[in-house]
């Protein structure tokens, strides 16, 4: 069985010839160009085995090795993927749901659900997964689905987190852990942002966060709600004020010692 990838360039679609299951070895460092491919020939038409001329692979992917350009098509083309391809990433973004649900979700008793609830709750209820769309985009519909056969209560603290626009990357930290409900930027140039965390992804979040911003960062609860436990993440400015104190305290007991050392 072969696998046909596509790459378009400029208004032609260029097309080669690759082995069922072989395009994503190749990505994935695990096979050979050679390994990967049919035939070692770009087509204008695989199907009908319409070859493109040598100066035409020149003038469109800068060289007229048929193996270069086949390379090329291999690292950028589209592809159909097989069937077991396609039952493999279902399987996996079904996973990460799954993961996801069991994180944010809790029973009306507030007690975790079991994997194997959530995963026959999905079957019960024929939730569709799309591998090719992210948790994020799919997780509310399927949730919704889900509460037809499940009462799922959504665990999460509200809070409003202050961190400097310097961090590029801190935004998409937050994103990746929290609901962002509402952001913006106040006089001094710093992302505020409304988020929503679950319990279970607070530490997680605060700790990828020291990374870039080295504890650079503010983060209040809004409201009344109680503030999941998390491990203690000393700020740039606690840290200083820590380490002020213990030279004070240093200096100190040397004046104490010398004062005793006089009499």
């Amino acid at each position: 069985a072969t696998q046909v990838v596509k790459l378009k360039k400029g208004k032609k679609h260029y097309e080669i010839l690759a082995l069922a299951g072989k395009v994503n070895e190749f990505r994935d460092g695990k096979c050979s160009v050679d390994d990967a491919l049919e035939v070692d020939t770009v087509f204008t038409d695989a199907h009908k085995l319409d070859r493109v001329a040598d100066a035409e692979l020149k003038a469109v992917f800068g060289t007229s090795d048929q193996l270069e350009c086949c390379e090329q098509i291999l690292k950028l083309g589209e592809f159909s993927l097989t069937t077991a391809e396609r039952r493999q990433k279902i399987d996996e973004r079904t996973d990460e749901i799954v993961s996801e649900i069991l994180q944010t979700y809790r029973d009306p008793q507030n007690k975790p659900w079991s994997r194997d609830t959530i995963e026959g709750a999905l079957k019960d209820t024929k939730c569709k997964v799309d591998h090719e769309k992210t948790v994020r985009q799919q997780i509310d519909e399927i949730v919704t689905k889900m509460k037809t056969s499940l009462q799922l209560q959504k665990m999460e603290t509200d809070y409003t987190i202050r961190v400097n626009s310097k961090y590029g990357s801190a935004l998409s930290i937050i994103k990746k852990f929290a609901e962002v409900k509402q952001l913006r930027k106040d006089a001094e140039d710093f992302f505020v942002a409304d988020i929503g965390v679950p319990p279970a992804k607070y530490d997680a979040m605060i700790k990828e966060l020291q990374k870039p911003t080295d504890g650079d960062f503010e983060i209040d609860v809004i409201g009344s709600k109680a503030a999941p436990k998390a491990a203690k993440m000393d700020s740039g400015l606690e840290k200083k004020k820590k380490k002020d104190t213990k030279a004070a305290m240093k200096d100190k007991k040397s004046d104490k010692k010398k004062k005793k050392e006089k009499s």
